[in-house]
């Protein structure tokens, strides 16, 4: 699932340019979640921006992030495939789940990063409950949470929010007996020395980083893959549009935002 590896199976489907390719089972049960979670959020959390991300410079994995430079500043802009009109496709991809392909929108790559750490915790949660017999757990993928208890009695879970701006303190604390969250964050995946605000979240219809004033959010729900989207939909949106879109969409789920304002 990793784009920064030219021999994965996302890459090769990147490759494809447009025509039906076959994918594997599982490629196929992530690709059917991402789109999923598009229509979900509106096409907020859009998972053909990998044209978009490259182009903001992330073309490496992030251990690499001090050499990252905007594709207009590197002078590669020529280099990279352009984003026709800068705004990408409704929706990146079709997908037909009898034949188990894919065909990419015109002007889409694929870029499955986020999504897939909530999949993994879901997967692996659901794999110790039912086939180990796990009576209570939490799988943690990079701050994705999937957390169970099946002992009504038990207490909950506590998991600390950490503050963005003093990573020393908590700014929320979160109480869970079954369900899962997840946090994004437009401050952790940052670059750039001159104030730029180059970062990895995208916005779809800009095509550039995000600038909604929200700079993390923790959303808890029932699936942390679910939950990912929509902590990407509030730092993408803003947190007016933001709720509206999950009420809308996900009126089960919870937000905890923090703001540029650090509040």
């Amino acid at each position: 699932f990793r784009s920064f590896l030219p021999g994965s199976e996302l890459s090769a489907l990147n490759r494809t340019g447009g025509s039906w390719q076959l994918v594997s089972p599982m490629m196929e049960e992530v690709l059917a979640l991402a789109l999923q979670c598009c229509r979900q959020t509106g096409g907020a959390f859009h998972p053909g921006l990998l044209r978009q991300l490259q182009r903001e410079g992330y073309l490496r994995s992030f251990e690499h992030a001090a050499t990252f430079r905007p594709a207009e500043a590197s002078g590669q802009a020529g280099l990279l495939r352009p984003d026709p009109g800068g705004h990408a496709a409704a929706e990146p991809f079709e997908l037909d789940g009898r034949m188990g392909a894919v065909r990419l929108a015109p002007g889409s790559e694929l870029d499955l990063g986020g999504i897939v750490k909530g999949w993994a915790a879901d997967r692996l949660a659901g794999w110790l409950r039912r086939r180990h017999g796990f009576p209570a757990g939490i799988v943690n993928a990079g701050g994705d949470l999937s957390v169970w208890q099946e002992d009504e009695e038990a207490p909950s879970t506590v998991i600390a929010i950490e503050d963005p701006w003093d990573t020393g303190r908590d700014a929320a604390r979160l109480s869970l007996k079954r369900g899962a969250a997840a946090t994004s964050s437009t401050l952790k995946r940052r670059w750039g020395e001159d104030g730029s605000g180059l970062h990895h979240l995208i916005d779809p219809l800009a095509g550039r980083s995000a600038a909604s004033g929200i700079v993390q959010a923790t959303v808890a729900g029932a699936e942390a893959a679910e939950c990912e989207a929509w902590a990407k939909t509030f730092c993408i949106c803003g947190l007016e549009e933001g709720a509206a879109r999950m009420k809308r969409g996900a009126p089960g789920c919870e937000a905890a935002v923090i703001t540029d304002k650090r509040k």
